[in-house]
């Protein structure tokens, strides 16, 4: 019975478990890093558009190029928001275990122990 129970542990905290494998087209460091410097003048740029925008006299303005500038602003920070989400998914890592899983590891620990 115990070799039951130790070999069914085994198998269930095989199957929660995850590696990490590298593909064989993984781009170099360099191209890494090329792409990195050109996303970060990219954000440097809307970065330096929405200061402008920021800066203008909006009291000169008609209605009409107020409600393009809006636009352009909302669009501009949209997309600065999904790149800064995009940066913070690529850097976090874990192992994510639902409820359901957590209940069953619970109940065949106690099971048998």
């Amino acid at each position: 019975m115990k070799k039951i129970a130790l070999n069914l542990l085994a198998v269930s905290i095989l199957t929660f478990a995850t590696t990490e494998m590298k593909a064989s087209g993984e781009p170099t460091k360099d191209s890494t890093t090329t792409s990195q410097i050109a996303h970060s003048t990219q954000i440097a740029e809307l970065s330096n558009r929405v200061a402008e925008i920021q800066a203008m006299d909006f009291s000169a303005m008609s209605r009409a190029e107020k409600k393009v500038l809006k636009k352009e602003l909302n669009s501009i920070q949209r997309v600065l928001k999904v790149e800064e989400t995009k940066a913070t998914a690529d850097t976090s890592t874990g192992v994510y275990i639902s409820f359901g899983a957590i209940i069953i590891i619970i109940l065949l620990l106690v099971i048998l122990l």
